[in-house]
């Protein structure tokens, strides 16, 4: 781990569901299709045994993001263009998976880094309102990465102050790319922020 100058953030991913496109896995609710992507397994690779799984847009009547929610997978999915965009930040212990021929322009956003570093004794996730405090030597670069408490859910987003490179929220927010925003839910300097 290297040496903490200034200030480390952790924020969690949202997505914007009610002003953007979503995407629905395409089979009948409770098929072994269906099923099989909903549980899919988390921070780990699945290149090898990968199938491209049948997607649709929910909501087509609301503009379409650059970064869609894939409603029940709580993972996210991007086009080429917009992965481009994004550069290394989305490429730190990640994976990008295919979707099905309805939606094959778009790639499926797999966080690989799962990093065991809440503090279980001040943190609260079990609950509707979550509260994530963190070890800070156990944090990391800045990236993407989800706990083991709430990786089904949740995905995160660590920053740091003294980072030489502009990170994938200051890229979201300058080029304006939709579909996701940050709520901080961290920071070393101000503690937890309660979130839903």
């Amino acid at each position: 781990m290297r040496a903490l100058v200034g200030e480390i953030r952790v924020h969690r991913l949202v997505a914007e569901v009610n002003d953007f496109q979503s995407l629905l896995l395409d089979y009948p609710s409770g098929s072994a299709d269906f099923d099989r992507y909903l549980f899919l397994p988390v921070g780990v690779p699945l290149t090898d045994s990968w199938e491209p799984p049948a997607v649709y847009s929910e909501n087509v009547r609301l503009p379409e993001p650059d970064i869609f929610a894939v409603s029940g997978t709580w993972r996210y999915a991007m086009t080429a263009e917009t992965r481009e965009r994004l550069g290394m930040t989305v490429e730190y212990m990640t994976e990008f998976l295919p979707l099905g021929p309805q939606r094959d322009d778009l790639l499926l956003l797999n966080v690989l880094h799962n990093v065991n570093c809440l503090d279980a004794e001040r943190s609260d996730v079990d609950c509707i309102f979550k509260r994530y405090v963190f070890l800070e030597h156990r944090l990391s670069e800045s990236a993407l990465f989800q706990v083991p408490e709430t990786d089904s859910v949740d995905t995160l987003l660590l920053e740091r102050d003294d980072d030489d490179e502009p990170g994938l929220r200051s890229i979201v927010e300058h080029d304006g790319l939709t579909g996701i925003s940050f709520e901080l839910v961290w920071s070393s300097l101000t503690g937890p922020h309660v979130v839903l």
